[in-house]
């Protein structure tokens, strides 16, 4: 029968650490919080519509996308991705 088993044992859980990645968030939402995040943008029409991907920055004080070293991005996101914080406690394989 569709559904039905013996074993009662619920799936095994994910590894400490383990991440689900999350689906790409379209361009006219931003992130709640500040974040690292993966933005595809493109440039405005006066510059041929020209795209490019970066990671960057979501400063939530400052309500904009920023490189890491402060400057904010002059370009309309497409679409963005939050990145997950860095483990301290990742060993190098």
């Amino acid at each position: 029968m569709l559904g039905l088993t013996d074993d009662l044992r619920v799936g095994e859980s994910a590894p400490i650490g383990q991440v689900v990645i999350s689906g790409w968030m379209p361009g006219g939402t931003n992130p709640g919080h500040s974040c690292q995040c993966v933005v595809d943008f493109i440039f405005d029409d006066e510059k041929d519509g020209l795209s490019f991907r970066r990671m960057v920055d979501w400063n939530a004080i400052m309500g904009r996308w920023e490189f890491h070293y402060g400057a904010a991005v002059d370009a309309t996101p497409v679409r963005w991705m939050e990145l997950p914080e860095i483990q301290e406690d990742v060993e190098n394989a």
